[in-house]
């Protein structure tokens, strides 16, 4: 299941799954983005005056973002290389309970909020007053009655592993493609019949042309890596359905 599809499911506004998306998908204007694109804007991050400023500096370096996650309760999965960030937000997105990703979704939107107060010379505020702005934005949420559930939606979430068919690994792929520099980043991950990670990797996909090339070449490369290391009961899943009905046409397409 896409981190993408899982992030839709869930039961909050709009406006913070947009945000959320956009930060996954490194469709944000932070410093290195912009740096892109103008070659005077300075890289450094607008909150902790630290490190470049990336979607992945922002949710696994930045110090001021890991100590709102921190005041919130949230254990977050152990910080990624950066080659392996989508990774790492399906791991997190299966380790955390779902009060708990709903917190972190919520927090990316307060984060990048407070960022953008920052840059236009507001009043900075603490850590632990933008976890306490999470907490009653989540509570106003519920309050309202617009959420009266907060929980993913169950026909998008699966709650279990699905059981495999013995001496079978199933292998997720996803892509992520960026269009300001046409590059793209492949996820994988194998698992076997009792959900253990067999194998993973990351692939950084420089001249992609197009989210559809990034997505097959992705798909590719999970049914390559699958071969190479020997699997030859394998079950091929991603979130690309043209990809994936392509594959499953025994038509020769033009």
């Amino acid at each position: 299941m896409s981190i993408y599809s899982k992030l839709w499911g869930f039961n909050l506004p709009e406006n913070i799954k947009i945000c959320c998306w956009r930060f996954f998908r490194n469709f944000i204007p932070t410093v290195v983005n912009l740096s892109k694109r103008f070659t005077n804007a300075a890289s450094t991050c607008k909150l902790c005056n630290g490190n470049s400023e990336s979607n992945y500096h922002l949710l696994c370096e930045c110090p001021f973002s890991l100590e709102v996650f921190n005041t919130l309760g949230l254990l977050l999965p152990a910080m990624p290389m950066k080659n392996q960030f989508l990774l790492w937000l399906a791991h997190l997105f299966e380790s955390l309970q779902t009060s708990e990703c709903l917190k972190f979704l919520v927090s990316i939107w307060a984060i990048w909020f407070h960022r953008n107060n920052k840059l236009h010379n507001n009043p900075q505020q603490r850590p632990i007053e933008i976890a306490q702005f999470v907490i009653q934005h989540l509570k106003e949420f519920q309050d309202s009655g617009a959420l009266p559930v907060l929980q993913p939606s169950s026909s998008h979430i699966p709650r279990s592993w699905s059981p495999l068919p013995e001496n079978y690994v199933k292998v997720n792929f996803d892509a992520s493609f960026n269009s300001l520099n046409n590059c793209s980043g492949t996820g994988i991950i194998i698992r076997n019949s009792n959900c253990e990670i067999m194998a993973s990797c990351a692939h950084p996909n420089p001249d992609t042309p197009n989210a559809t090339f990034a997505e097959a070449l992705a798909c590719k490369q999970a049914v390559l890596l699958s071969c190479d290391l020997g699997f030859q009961k394998v079950i091929v899943e991603g979130d690309a359905l043209s990809i994936i009905n392509k594959i499953k046409n025994a038509t020769v397409d033009r």
